[in-house]
């Protein structure tokens, strides 16, 4: 079920999602096996930017 929300200011009408319990067998499976294979791929062959890897560190030391 969808609900649509109007922004009187700028007039802009946008959906709103709400929540649907009839989908509460798909949490924790994995819906895009290929994307999620390839990704793997991807940070096995190039691993993670200096950045993040450095940002999950900060977040380790806490």
């Amino acid at each position: 079920m969808k609900t649509s929300t109007k922004n009187t200011q700028s007039g802009y009408t946008f959906t709103k999602a709400t929540y649907n319990p009839a989908l509460d067998y798909l949490e924790g499976k994995v819906l895009f096996k290929e994307k999620l294979e390839r990704a793997a791929e991807t940070l096995k062959k190039y691993g993670l930017p200096k950045e993040i890897m450095e940002k999950f560190q900060k977040e380790q030391s806490k």
